[in-house]
């Protein structure tokens, strides 16, 4: 694991500091859980950034896979949000998209387009409250006991940048998307293949074992019932 340039942050109030995000250059190749999260807004030129923060969970260990971010209009970040859901649940299959759902009205017809045009994905929405200091803290958390990882990119600079000035900094949409990825990797469904699948074909004559431990199949007949052979 390396680390990222420093620059003296805020002195006092940042929730997060540098030396809490090691890098690395891959995620475990057998890692699955995914959550992208979007904080999503509408302005190209001036004003808010969108954000879409993706998280892996794996071996309790939180991934900071990567960081989609820009100011764009809103036909141009739909375009981007379906593309990255396509390319995410390429290389993740138990990925979960969460939007995050602002108050009023405009927020709720927001959230409500982004889940239609993401069908066939798990997708879901979250209504947020409370404040962002709150929503950021568990994040935090894990980030100072160690157990989180940045995977390198180019957007590395940017968004510690941006989490190493909060709550003081004039943007922070990459740390809400990063809080709410974190939180929904905790919820997210994580799926374990069984150790022992069982199919009869028969349930008088035959039975099928697949053990998935060792991934061997293993079969066997059971031998004829002596009321079997009497007929």
């Amino acid at each position: 694991a390396g680390q990222l340039p420093q620059r003296p942050g805020p002195e006092g109030g940042a929730m997060f500091h540098r030396e809490w995000f090691p890098v690395v250059r891959h995620i475990p190749a057998e890692a699955r859980l995914a959550v992208r999260y979007w904080d999503k807004a509408a302005s190209e030129n001036q004003g808010d950034y969108s954000a879409g923060v993706l998280i892996v969970l794996h071996d309790d260990l939180w991934y900071i896979a990567d960081v989609v971010h820009g100011r764009w209009s809103i036909r141009d970040r739909n375009r981007i949000i379906q593309q990255t859901a396509q390319m995410d649940r390429a290389r993740f299959p138990d990925l979960t998209i969460v939007v995050e759902q602002e108050p009023g009205s405009g927020g709720k017809e927001s959230a409500e387009f982004s889940v239609r045009q993401l069908a066939g994905y798990h997708v879901r929405v979250d209504r947020v409250t409370g404040a962002k200091e709150l929503r950021a803290q568990p994040l935090a958390d894990q980030c100072e006991a160690g157990n989180v990882r940045l995977v390198r990119g180019q957007w590395n600079y940017r968004f510690i940048e941006e989490l190493c000035v909060f709550p003081a900094g004039d943007h922070d949409d990459q740390v809400d998307a990063a809080a709410g990825a974190f939180a929904w990797s905790i919820k997210a469904p994580q799926f374990a293949a069984p150790s022992v699948t069982r199919i009869a074909f028969d349930a008088s004559r035959y039975g099928v074992h697949f053990h998935a431990s060792d991934g061997w199949r293993r079969m066997w007949r059971d031998r004829h019932r002596r009321s079997d052979r009497a007929g």
